[in-house]
C-alpha cells in the first residue's frame, strides 16, 4: 500500500488571502488574455527536478496549452505567490526563494497576511531583487505588466 505524505491544511485566513489574491489576479489575466493563473494543489516540476505545489501561479498563453493535457506542469511558472505562515515560514523565505531563484522564476511574492504584507522578488541577471511592501504600499507586477494593487486590499482582512 502506497504512503502519502501531506502537508496539513491550510488556515481560513491562508484561504481566505489566496483568494483574494488569486480573484485580483485572475481578472487581470483573463481580461488582457496574458495566459491562465492556478492554485494549489497542482504539482510543478521544475527542471532541477524539484516538484512543488506553489500557492498561486501564472503560466502563460504558450505554457497553458503545452500543460493542458499533463498531470503536472512541466515548465518554470513566470510568476509564483506563496501566501506565508508560522509553519511555512522557513520553507517560503529560504527554501523556495533558492528554487525559484535557480530555475528562472521572475517573479515570487511572499505574502505574509499576518504583518499584512508582501516582498517581492524580481529576478535580474540571474539573481533576485527584493522589495518589500507594506499595506499601505501598492505592488506593481513585472510580469503581469500593468497589473498593480494596494496591498492592503489585496491581502484583505
Amino acid at each position: 500500500m502506497a504512503t502519502e505524505l501531506m502537508s496539513p491544511t491550510q488556515s481560513i485566513s491562508h484561504q481566505r488571502t489566496s483568494r483574494r489574491i488569486f480573484t485580483a489576479l485572475n481578472a487581470f489575466v483573463e481580461k488582457n488574455n496574458l495566459g491562465e493563473m492556478f492554485f494549489a494543489p497542482l504539482d510543478v516540476a521544475l527542471p532541477s527536478g524539484t516538484v512543488v505545489r506553489p500557492d498561486i501561479f501564472f503560466l502563460t498563453l504558450r505554457q497553458s496549452i503545452c500543460a493542458a493535457a499533463a498531470k503536472c506542469v512541466v515548465d518554470v511558472p513566470p510568476f509564483v505567490v506563496e501566501i506565508m505562515s508560522d509553519e511555512t515560514a522557513v520553507r517560503d523565505t529560504l527554501t523556495k526563494r533558492e528554487l525559484y531563484e535557480k530555475n528562472s522564476v521572475r517573479e515570487y511574492w511572499i505574502v505574509d497576511s499576518g504583518s499584512r504584507d508582501i516582498v517581492q522578488f524580481v529576478l535580474r541577471k540571474k539573481h533576485f531583487v527584493l522589495t518589500e511592501l507594506g499595506e499601505g504600499d501598492t505592488v506593481k507586477s513585472s510580469v503581469l505588466a500593468g497589473f498593480e494593487s494596494n496591498v492592503g486590499e489585496l491581502i484583505g482582512g
